[in-house]
């Protein structure tokens, strides 16, 4: 069963990429379809929706005024639009690529709806489903990987389990269980149920009841399960310590990390040239010794630039290891602000790249964590 899952234009692409890298990394019967076409919203709802409660408890236990301010300026000036805009555009999408009644349609977006839910299936029916992709960082305090894949996987099955919105509305729980049916009136009671990755036993039931495939209840389990995971160890740093085990992937070396829900690093070709060639050198390596390691740096940009010509690739790496210029001291600065927001400032430390000027720079964290998938 194939979940289509689309972005607008003002969803950045690395979330839906990361977002489906997780849904998938919990095989099963159900298949998160990563769909390229970005769709784009032109017209907005004119009546913003009411600013949602916000509790400083739940955003790494304290919000200073200054954060608090900028929540607000934010969620203010982000145009808003209505559910029926939203499930209009998902029904154009399905026309579209023909995608049959029987699979689901899932728009990701960081606009604000009308109503102010995180996420919510078309009331009129279709298999089709919006999750709002902004301000999990105030509400959850975490990755918003993680609770924008929970809205997928327990919207699909809320899909399956219940026939209309009054039936939802029947069951759901207005005082929160920890479980996928909460209700969460309050955005702040959404941490709740996805930090629990629970479904209490009268929901259990009815699930049962209603017959819905074991193969889909269990996949969407494991996604509750493995999230919650994912979540824990990367909380539980600070205290455990424990530092993941990195993958390069495939042809395009792709940097990912299988702890952390297939967490991935997102550098561009250039950037990630210089990370691997940092890789293959424990011991460090000085910045105005790059020139000497050039044939083999070249070898690891060529491997996955998409530059055509010889020529530009080998212009490129001159640029970047030229002693003269500060290319490649930018380059490792922006590489250590992506390893960071990642990460978090903790776990980053392993894997940086650093070295006081004039010393080698090195990424310090233990090689035997590193595993090349080919």
């Amino acid at each position: 069963m194939n979940v289509h899952l689309f972005r607008s234009g003002d969803c950045e692409p690395e979330v839906l990429s990361d977002v489906s890298a997780l849904l998938n990394s919990f095989p099963g019967i159900l298949n998160f379809v990563e769909q390229p076409e970005v769709t784009h919203f032109t017209e907005f709802f004119h009546q913003p929706p009411p600013k949602p409660e916000f509790l400083t408890s739940f955003y790494n236990n304290k919000i200073d005024r200054p954060e608090k301010e900028d929540f607000e300026n934010r969620f203010q000036k982000r145009p808003t639009l209505s559910w029926n805009q939203i499930f209009d555009k998902c029904s154009q999408l399905r026309q579209q690529h023909d995608i049959g009644n029987e699979e689901f349609v899932v728009l990701l977006t960081s606009y604000n709806n009308n109503l102010n839910w995180f996420s919510a299936g078309n009331p009129a029916g279709p298999k089709d489903h919006f999750v709002q992709t902004d301000d999990w960082d105030y509400f959850l305090g975490s990755d918003r990987r993680f609770p924008i894949a929970y809205q997928i996987a327990s919207g699909v099955l809320k899909k399956l389990v219940f026939s209309g919105y009054q039936d939802l509305q029947d069951h759901w729980h207005e005082e929160p269980r920890g479980c996928m049916l909460d209700f969460c009136k309050e955005k702040k009671q959404i941490s709740l149920k996805v930090r629990t990755g629970d479904i209490c036993s009268d929901c259990l039931k009815l699930i049962h009841e209603r017959g819905v495939s074991p193969a889909v209840v269990g996949q969407i389990f494991s996604i509750f399960d493995g999230i919650r995971t994912h979540m824990l160890f990367k909380n539980r740093f600070e205290i455990s310590g424990n530092v993941p085990v990195l993958h390069i992937l495939g042809r395009n070396k792709d940097l990912a990390f299988p702890e952390l829900g297939m967490l991935r690093l997102h550098l561009n070709p250039l950037e990630k040239a210089l990370y691997l060639f940092f890789l293959n050198h424990p011991e460090g390596v000085p910045i105005s010794h790059l020139p000497d390691y050039k044939a083999e740096i070249l070898e690891l940009y060529a491997s996955i630039s998409p530059a055509d010509s010889r020529e530009t690739i080998e212009k490129r790496v001159e640029e970047m290891i030229d002693p003269v210029k500060n290319s490649c001291s930018e380059k490792i600065s922006r590489i250590k602000r992506k390893v960071t927001d990642a990460l978090g400032p903790g776990m980053a430390s392993f894997f940086i790249i650093s070295g006081a000027n004039g010393t080698p720079k090195k990424i310090p964290f233990d090689r035997s964590l590193l595993v090349i998938q080919p």
